[in-house]
Order: C-alpha cells, then sequence, then structure tokens
C-alpha cells in the first residue's frame, strides 16, 4: 500500500525553537521545528528557502536557537510564526539580550540558547540545511522544553476556538491554519507546519449551513462543507475523545471539525 498519509507525517515530535538571526543591519526571528543535534558540538538546523531568515542565515552563517519552554503562549507563536519579517520588526515589542555574537537571545519562555556557527550549507530543493557547530550555549531556566505535541495538546487553540465561517480566505488541511485573503499566493508556506499552498483549501464564509444529520448507516461518512474534511465513523475522532466506530449522529453536539473547526451542522453524507 504505497500511501502517504500527510497527518502521519505529524506524529513525529520534536522541540520548537525561536531562531534569531541578523543580516548586519536588521535582526529577525522565526518560529523553526527542524533543529536536530547531530553530535555533541554539531547541529543541523533546516530553513525554508521561502522564509526571509534563510538569506540572513545564508549571508552570515549566525543564528541563535531559543528553546522554548512550555510555558510559552500562542501569542509567542503569532509574533514569531504567523508574521513575515520583510515587512515587520518581529523583535520590536520583545525584551531581548544579545549574546557573544551579537544576536538577540530572549528573555521570556525560553529554557536555553545556543549559538550557532554555520560551517557547510546542503541545497535540498525547497529547503537548506545548514550545517553548524557550537560557539555559545547557556540555560536560561528549568522549564521542561516545548515540543509539537505539546503545542497541539496545550497551547494551540483548540478546533472552534475560532469561527472562520466569519472569515473568508484558505486553511490549512495539515494544521488548521486560516490565511485570511482572496488569493493565496503559490508560494506560501503555513507559518505553522510548513506545509505548502497545495494544502490549503479555501473557505466558504457564505455556505450556508446544512441540515443536522440524525439517521442513516452507521457506516456513512461525512465531509464538511468548508474544507471538505471528511469524518469516517471506522475511524472516529481519537484526537478529539470520539472513538473508532463512532457513528456521525452519535456525535456529541459541542464537536467540532477538526481542520476547521465548524460545527456538525456543516456535514453532508459522502457520495
Amino acid at each position: 500500500m504505497e500511501k502517504i498519509d500527510k497527518i502521519a507525517l505529524t506524529k513525529i515530535s520534536y522541540g520548537l525553537y525561536v531562531i534569531t538571526m541578523s543580516d548586519g543591519e536588521k535582526d529577525n526571528a522565526m518560529i523553526c521545528n527542524t533543529v536536530m543535534q547531530v553530535s555533541n558540538n554539531l547541529y543541523a538546523v533546516s530553513i525554508n528557502k521561502a522564509n526571509f531568515s534563510h538569506d540572513f542565515i545564508r549571508k552570515t552563517g549566525k543564528m541563535n536557537i531559543n528553546v522554548l519552554s512550555e510555558d510559552a503562549p500562542f501569542s509567542l507563536f503569532q509574533d514569531f510564526g504567523f508574521r513575515s519579517g520583510r515587512d515587520t520588526d518581529k523583535l520590536a515589542d520583545t525584551n531581548f539580550l544579545r549574546s557573544a555574537n551579537g544576536l538577540p537571545v530572549l528573555t521570556r519562555y525560553c529554557n536555553a540558547f545556543i549559538s550557532l556557527q554555520a560551517e557547510d550549507y546542503i541545497d535540498m530543493e525547497s529547503h537548506g540545511m545548514f550545517i553548524c557547530h557550537v560557539t555559545e550555549a547557556m540555560e536560561l531556566g528549568t522549564g521542561a522544553s516545548m515540543t509539537y505535541s505539546y503545542y497541539h495538546a496545550n497551547v494551540k487553540p483548540k478546533p472552534g476556538a475560532q469561527n472562520t465561517s466569519a472569515k473568508k480566505g484558505y486553511v490549512c488541511t495539515i494544521c488548521g491554519y486560516v490565511y485570511e485573503g482572496d488569493e493565496l499566493p503559490a508560494d506560501f508556506i503555513c507559518p505553522l507546519c510548513k506545509h505548502p499552498a497545495s494544502d490549503f483549501v479555501k473557505l466558504e464564509p457564505s455556505a450556508a449551513p446544512a441540515a443536522p444529520a440524525t439517521s442513516g448507516s452507521p457506516t456513512q461518512k461525512y465531509v464538511c462543507d468548508i474544507c471538505k474534511a471528511e469524518y469516517d465513523p471506522a475511524k472516529g475522532d481519537p484526537e478529539h475523545g470520539i472513538p473508532a466506530g463512532t457513528p456521525f449522529d452519535q456525535l456529541p453536539e459541542d464537536w467540532v471539525c477538526p481542520i476547521c473547526g465548524q460545527g456538525k451542522e456543516y456535514f453532508k453524507p459522502a457520495n
């Protein structure tokens, strides 16, 4: 069975970091989940080439890895992950110090920072991988480090926390991030899960709610009219407490689409 389930690819857990860098004139920062220690003093960091930060690091070879702790709020991810450094100063309202390499070090919501100097670069088509050695490192706190799994379970707003039916734009089918705008740029990269524009679907805010389904086959699949997500009774929705084998008409009244956050009334039987 040669099939790639994109949801399965998100099950590998890893850390979440704020990487800070500078081009010599402007500071910048980004959320990153692709930092890997390959030996005691050697790290590999993969950055999407479409990110403004990629060019900063390519120019200077320097970066700081700010290791986020579990007390980091969702607003931090919005500040450093939902905006581009091309048109905003991400660090304008952030308190920070500077390490020996001159780059920003966050003073809140981090338990350590590691300064890196790139010594090799591997071109991987959509991404560039920087192979770096450590030039400085310091513990800043004792709180547990933030992981991708912890972020999704405890930090990211739960589906339904915001009403996407009132929005106009596109929703990421992998993580639920909503891009608000008339047209999604072809080269857009999701700031949360780093998936491309091809994994977004258009929101239809004017869609009228369908009548709630209250009967039918226990195995009947249903499709969200907003984001086209499918509910399969055979699989259920274990991530949100719905066990496999639960028919659609037995879902709790407060159950919502795990992708776009809409209620049951926006689902209709799949063909």
